[in-house]
């Protein structure tokens, strides 16, 4: 029964170091998070800055820092893209406030962030669009740039000038409002659709418009700004946690079934086929334990496993956003863009 043992506490060990080594990873990219944003450091210094918000969104993508970010809001500041830099700074103060409340030293980066954000605003100009008599599916844009309609309550950040905001919804006629937008001002603008829109919409088949594309920090489009929502779902957490789970059970229920597969050939060889004799009796119910004990491995396996894959399925897509959150939002070539996660 002491080998039996031996082997099992052997089995739960190997599953702790292949949890382990997922920590591990983690540290890992850690590492090279750092690696990135010190060469974004240098590249910034010598004022290389399209090839240093490259490092910075890469090592922001490895590790989510709050200091990555406002290299990133400041890299844009330099490159001439204010809107796009007040959206990093803004998120940037959401991120490093949150980290802040476990350790202290982000709030300088959140300090550092709201002062040079306030230097931008003075400099940009905003939108804010409310929306009256829409129907049940609608679009708006900003200069050609497609804005969710979570959204559309927000002040957007703009380049000031001259500001066209166009709603569309299937069966109806655009809705086109120009606005100047001043800098250091907020222009609300309303798009009015027609009283009867959502009969049209209705008799036109609501011919769904085309999804806004997601934009992610790195994988931007014309060197456009990401808007951030921050908040994760408890749920994507969980999902992991019950994969990680399954994984090791199913490790420990192949070790433990391997173990009591050879423990029946030995039973075999020396009993032959007749019943086991007095001596063997231990031998015979440690099999039987490490037997049972993969059974219910191999149990508690499928079972995370499936729940695993039964959250990654019905829980949500995206990371939701607190009540309180911001969002931010850039400015490219071709006017402002707003995306995220809601």
């Amino acid at each position: 029964m002491r080998r039996i043992r031996a082997k099992i506490a052997t089995f739960l060990f190997a599953a702790a170091l292949a949890l382990s080594s997922e920590r591990g990873f983690a540290q890992d990219t850690s590492s090279l998070a750092q690696q990135r944003f010190l060469r974004g450091l240098t590249l910034f210094d010598g004022r290389s800055y399209a090839q240093a918000l490259e490092e910075f969104r890469g090592s922001y993508q490895l590790r989510a820092s709050p200091n990555s970010r406002l290299y990133i809001a400041r890299t844009l500041r330099e490159l001439g893209q204010l809107p796009a830099a007040a959206t990093e700074f803004e998120t940037c103060v959401q991120e490093a406030r949150e980290h802040a409340s476990s350790d202290a030293r982000y709030r300088a980066t959140q300090e550092a962030a709201q002062q040079e954000l306030a230097a931008i605003d003075a400099r940009i100009g905003r939108v804010r669009v409310t929306v009256v008599g829409a129907p049940r599916q609608f679009g708006v844009r900003i200069n050609n740039a497609t804005i969710p309609a979570a959204a559309l309550t927000l002040a957007i950040p703009v380049e000031p000038g001259t500001v066209t905001v166009v709603g569309e919804a299937p069966g109806n006629t655009p809705v086109t409002v120009s606005a100047t937008v001043q800098p250091g001002a907020t222009e609300p603008v309303q798009l009015a659709f027609a009283p009867d829109a959502q009969q049209r919409q209705d008799a036109a088949g609501a011919t769904s418009l085309p999804p806004p594309v997601v934009v992610r920090p790195g994988n931007e489009p014309m060197g456009i700004g990401a808007w951030v929502v921050r908040g994760r779902s408890p749920l994507r957490y969980v999902m992991f946690a019950a994969a990680g789970v399954g994984v090791a059970a199913m490790g420990v229920g192949a070790g433990l079934g391997a173990s009591a597969s050879a423990a029946y050939r030995g039973l075999e060889m020396r009993c032959g086929t007749g019943p086991c004799g007095s001596s063997e009796q231990g031998n015979v119910d440690g099999g039987r334990a490490m037997q049972t004990g993969a059974n219910v491995a191999f149990g508690v396996g499928a079972a995370a496993l499936v729940a695993g894959v039964v959250l990654l399925f019905v829980g949500p897509r995206t990371e939701r956003a607190p009540a309180e959150s911001s969002v931010s939002v850039g400015l490219g070539p071709n006017g402002a863009t707003v995306n995220g996660v809601f």
